[in-house]
């Protein structure tokens, strides 16, 4: 029983099953419509047939008023092909000549002068009315005849049973050919779908078989250019995505794994010689050095939890940001370095104010740590688009590496020296600020002649670009 559900359920099942009872119907009905038709044809056919004979004993019956013969009341007519009987009418409905009804087995009933034999004709069935009744199974043709003594109604009365009899054969013929098509349509369905879906279940199992540490295989992509070769196609490229993604992982715990120990081990060392020299040891050094440690692996530790709020969710707590609030506050925490704000204008945002400082105060802290003696600032909305740019009279940034700065852990040979750069976060922490906001952030020449960042964030609230002299 498991096995049949199961096997009703599945896709190749029901695709047979849908196939199967679809074509049913169809054939139902289509057989239906052919017994009907056929039927309708033979009779069409039988009349047409009937119609000619008419008119060729109509054309007999007009050479005997020529030659003056009379049309006696025994007037016999002959026997059709297929056992059809004739029977001619007068203008006063009595039957003036008939196929003799024995012959025909009684296909009408007649009340007239007309005898057989010298005697009477009975009747077959029913009452004597003095017209002419047909049984159901019989189809009639009549055809005017016109004669000089009136107009006589010639009739061609046909028998149904061979019609019936061959659409009765037809039937026969349809009953056990229908069934077998059927069959043979479900069978071929299953074996097809059966073919189709193979490569599917390659894939399955092959996807089955990947796991957290055999990221690198890819499923067989069929010869075919189907959907299903699409679905290999996509799924090998999501599981690009994943390797990919894996791979930066594990780069990301070992790189902060890297940058957590050297703090740690800088200031285990100094307690470790302060300790084994107590005497000799100036103890506010030592402990000034080891509050700077712990600030870096603070900040360090910091940026990692926002990149691992914002690897989790994008931009939680979105609010109206005034972002040249922001900009303002943040320079002030900066000294020794000239910071020109004159290009910072008035400019709303909705997103996450504690992400948004981050950014910008990793842009500035990233500007003045690579400034030479000069920071500029500028903040204007652009279309819809609030655009913060920050340049540096800096060396500047080779083209081949504007990309690979806002990458995790990645310091440019400039800043290697510890007591310049930082742990190569900050700008992967703007990056990953900008996309969670739907904004962006590249790295061009600056006008000062060192580089310019820029981020540009979507504005949903628009202010002037009114020049500010805070």
């Amino acid at each position: 029983m498991s096995r049949f559900v199961a096997w009703t359920v599945s896709v190749r099942g029901r695709i047979t099953v849908a196939v199967t009872v679809s074509f049913a119907l169809v054939m139902v009905f289509g057989t239906w419509f052919l017994l009907n038709r056929a039927e309708a044809a033979w009779i069409d056919d039988l009349e047409a047939q009937d119609l000619a004979e008419l008119e060729m004993i109509a054309q007999d019956i007009m050479a005997m008023e020529a030659l003056d013969a009379m049309l006696a009341p025994e007037l016999i007519l002959p026997v059709g092909e297929g056992g059809t009987s004739y029977f001619l009418v007068d203008e006063a409905g009595v039957v003036v000549g008939e196929t003799p009804p024995g012959v025909f087995g009684g296909a009408v009933i007649i009340d007239g002068p007309f005898a057989v034999d010298g005697g009477p004709v009975p009747p077959v069935f029913g009452e004597i009315t003095g017209e002419i009744e047909l049984r159901d199974d019989i189809t009639t043709v009549t055809l005017p005849v016109e004669l000089a003594s009136g107009t006589l109604t010639l009739t061609a009365a046909s028998p149904l049973e061979p019609v019936r009899a061959g659409v009765s054969a037809l039937r026969g013929i349809l009953l056990v050919l229908v069934p077998v098509l059927v069959g043979g349509i479900g069978i071929t369905a299953w074996f097809v779908t059966g073919r189709a879906f193979r490569p599917v279940e390659s894939i399955s199992a092959q996807v089955d078989r990947i796991t957290d540490d055999r990221l690198e295989e890819r499923v067989p992509v069929p010869a075919s250019r189907d959907e299903v070769a699409d679905l290999a196609v996509t799924m090998n490229k999501m599981l690009d995505r994943l390797s990919a993604s894996r791979q930066r992982q594990r780069e990301f715990v070992s790189d902060a794994s890297h940058e957590l120990r050297n703090p740690i081990a800088a200031i285990k060392a100094k307690l470790e010689v302060a300790l084994a020299h107590p005497e000799s040891i100036d103890w506010n050094e030592t402990a000034t050095a080891v509050l700077e440690e712990q600030q870096r692996l603070e900040f360090l530790v910091d940026e990692l939890l926002q990149l691992a709020r914002l690897d989790e969710q994008a931009a939680a707590g979105r609010e109206e940001v005034d972002l040249d609030d922001i900009v303002f506050a943040e320079a002030k925490r900066v000294a020794g370095t000239e910071m020109d704000l004159d290009g910072v204008n008035p400019t709303r945002v909705t997103g996450n104010p504690r992400q948004l400082t981050f950014a910008v105060r990793n842009l500035l802290d990233n500007a003045v740590r690579h400034a030479e003696a000069k920071v500029a600032v500028a903040l204007v909305v652009e279309g819809e688009q609030a655009v913060l740019s920050v340049d540096d009279d800096g060396t500047g940034i080779p083209k081949g590496q504007r990309r690979t700065v806002f990458e995790r852990f990645t310091r440019l040979d400039e800043a290697r020296d510890r007591g310049r750069g930082g742990a190569g976060l900050g700008l992967a922490l703007v990056a990953a600020v900008a996309a969670a906001h739907g904004g962006d952030v590249s790295v061009v020449d600056s006008p000062l002649g060192g580089a310019r960042f820029v981020l540009s964030l979507p504005v949903e609230s628009y202010a002037p670009n009114v020049r500010s002299d805070s």
